[in-house]
């Protein structure tokens, strides 16, 4: 009986050194693939856009099989970290990036799973983000609105007898110029 209850002990506490284990190096990865990724956002040429995203992959790679082992309780506390670290746009563009080397990035099913939802969302969006066009002469500014440049940051307007004219200002020194509602001119 003795024998029994050592065992006992032994195989719990070696599942709960494991799962600590698990947890630790799952928060661990979860950490570098948050910063792997601030670093992809803050990359200015293509080469570093693209190590980073690796380095972010493999930790999302390494996540998922922690994720995939975890038990219900663990995968519950594995959820909470995701939630308070992980943003929805920062799953969809590393897993997106991963499906690219499908070999060496495997990303484990329960993983991809409890992102189901962000991860249709943002393909949702890529995609009419892709049929967007720029603006061109004699657009409505709705149509401007959904074009790739999008909601001016400030509209000025001069109203005459006969005549409504907008200056709509954007970023980086651009400009669309409406005559009642109709573009007119555009500067680049």
């Amino acid at each position: 009986m003795k024998k029994v209850f050592t065992l006992l002990v032994v195989a719990t506490l070696t599942t709960f050194t494991a799962c600590q284990t698990s947890y630790r190096e799952f928060s661990k990865n979860t950490e570098e693939l948050v910063q792997y990724y601030d670093k992809y956002c803050n990359q200015t040429d293509a080469i570093g856009q693209d190590a980073s995203l690796k380095c972010a992959s493999s930790r999302l790679r390494d996540m998922s099989k922690y994720y995939e082992d975890a038990n219900e309780s663990t995968r519950n506390k594995l959820n909470d970290i995701l939630n308070d670290n992980v943003t929805p746009e920062m799953i969809y563009t590393v897993y997106t990036y991963t499906l690219d080397y499908p070999d060496q990035y495997l990303i484990q099913p329960a993983l991809v799973e409890y992102f189901r939802e962000y991860i249709d969302d943002f393909q949702k969006q890529a995609a009419i983000e892709s049929l967007k066009i720029d603006p061109a002469v004699g657009m409505t500014a709705d149509e401007v609105r959904n074009s790739t440049w999008g909601s001016p940051t400030d509209i000025s307007k001069t109203t005459t007898a006969n005549n409504v004219s907008e200056m709509w200002s954007y970023d980086s020194s651009r400009y669309i110029f409406l005559d009642n509602g109709i573009v007119t001119s555009i500067h680049e």
